[in-house]
């Protein structure tokens, strides 16, 4: 757990100690909103989930909140210390699950530049297909031997070749 007093202050410490996870903050403090440290928060570390206190109903200040700042939570003083921890227990979770899915996307692009690498290496023409029939990659002697013009990854491979009238390739 990291503190500060200091809105400018709490920036420099999530520069020094990425990543972090949640970041809780009171919407009045000297120098700087919690709207605005949220703000900042969130385009330089838009990974670390947001949280802000407040003692105040300020409609105004909630609506800012959530779309300036992007929170994940917005509290009222006083606040029950379960309840706050609960929060606090959820955002970390989401922060966890946010760093694994940005993981296994990052892993998943790999794997497909890794696919279309070999797959280029192979002089016969291969269509790379998942279980649903969708086109994963394409190589160059495929693309050539069928006359594929374009990006066809995505699409089912019954909708490309119909739409390129070579449906007579699946029978």
């Amino acid at each position: 757990v990291l503190t500060t007093s200091d809105p400018s202050r709490a920036l420099e410490i999530m520069d020094e100690n990425q990543p972090v996870a949640v970041v809780i903050t009171d919407q009045r403090m000297p120098g700087m909103t919690g709207v605005e440290l949220l703000r900042e928060t969130y385009e330089r570390f838009p990974e670390t989930v947001r949280i802000i206190l407040t003692g105040f109903a300020d409609s105004e200040a909630t609506i800012q909140a959530i779309n300036a700042g992007h929170i994940y939570g917005y509290v009222n003083k006083p606040w029950e210390p379960d309840e706050l921890k609960a929060i606090v227990r959820r955002a970390t979770e989401l922060h966890l699950l946010t760093l694994e899915n940005r993981r296994l996307v990052e892993d998943l692009r790999d794997a497909n530049l890794f696919l279309a690498a070999v797959m280029d290496r192979l002089r016969t023409g291969a269509i790379a297909l998942d279980r649903d029939g969708i086109i994963r990659a394409v190589n160059r002697p495929a693309r050539a031997f069928i006359g594929l013009e374009g990006d066809v990854r995505g699409q089912p491979i019954e909708q490309v070749l119909e739409r390129d009238h070579l449906g007579e390739l699946m029978a």
